[in-house]
This record gives C-alpha cells, structure tokens and sequence, in this order.
C-alpha cells in the first residue's frame, strides 16, 4: 500500500515532467537561428517554390504551442493532488 507522502512525491514528480517536456514544446524551433539559413533549407526552397513554406511553418508553431499547452494543463492536476496530500499529511 502506498503511503500518502509517497503518492504526494510521485504526483509531484509527475507534474515537474509533463511541465518539463511543455517547456520543451511550447517554442518549438522558435529560436532556431540556423532554419532559414541551413544550406539544405535553401536547397529544398529551390526546389518546391510554388508551396508556401511559411504558412506550413506558422502551422507547426501552432501545433506545438497547442500540444505544449494541453501537457501544461494535464499537468496542473498531479501538482493540485501533491498539494493536497502533502497538505494533508
């Protein structure tokens, strides 16, 4: 049987890594500073000049934030149940 602290430190530590792997997420290649300028990068553009790579690179921006930010809020939860539990213990 689990005792109460050590479910409280397994929430917490549940919490701390979907946080974790948020914060890696959530700017997904924002501050990237070699993308537009990479030598294959430059290459490929050459080559598919009709598709708009800048409206698909906004929609990877988005699909990361939103996956950042729903691992943000499944995080809230185990965080909200160590308070509890440690609260209580």
């Amino acid at each position: 049987m689990l005792k109460t602290s050590e479910l409280s430190d397994f929430s917490f530590y549940v919490a701390i890594v979907l946080w974790g792997v948020a914060g890696l997420v959530w700017d997904g290649g924002r501050r990237s500073r070699t993308y537009d300028v990479d030598v294959v990068s430059q290459k490929m553009r050459a080559m598919v000049r009709d598709h708009n790579l800048e409206a698909e690179k906004h929609k990877h921006y988005r699909q990361n934030y939103s996956f950042g930010f729903s691992l943000f809020v499944a995080g809230v939860f185990p965080l909200l149940l160590s308070a509890t539990l440690a609260w209580l213990n």
